[in-house]
């Protein structure tokens, strides 16, 4: 396990174990206040995304340090579309 999404899986698979049983499929009323485990769901996300971008920022890479990446990273994308060519051709000062 020494990858960031190892971890992530992990976490996230014990999670929907604690979310499964509660899950129903009978229609939710006016006042509902949801599922109890959609905010430690959420918090789990946004644990990610914080800690994808420490992972970046503190990497020995020079484009992450200078925060330049984002100049290549729209055109080397597995599937580019048009947006991500907009945001391409966006000046660098834009993308930081």
């Amino acid at each position: 396990l020494g990858f960031q999404w190892d971890i992530f899986l992990l976490e996230t698979g014990f999670a929907t174990i604690l979310y499964a049983p509660f899950f129903s499929w009978s229609a939710r009323g006016e006042g509902s206040v949801g599922h109890p485990m959609a905010w430690p769901l959420r918090a789990l996300w946004v644990k990610f995304m914080i800690m994808s971008g420490v992972v970046k920022v503190t990497a020995d890479c020079p484009t992450w340090q200078r925060l330049t990446a984002l100049e290549y990273h729209f055109a080397s994308t597995c599937l580019p579309t048009s947006e991500a060519w907009w945001l391409h051709s966006l000046p660098p000062g834009i993308l930081r």
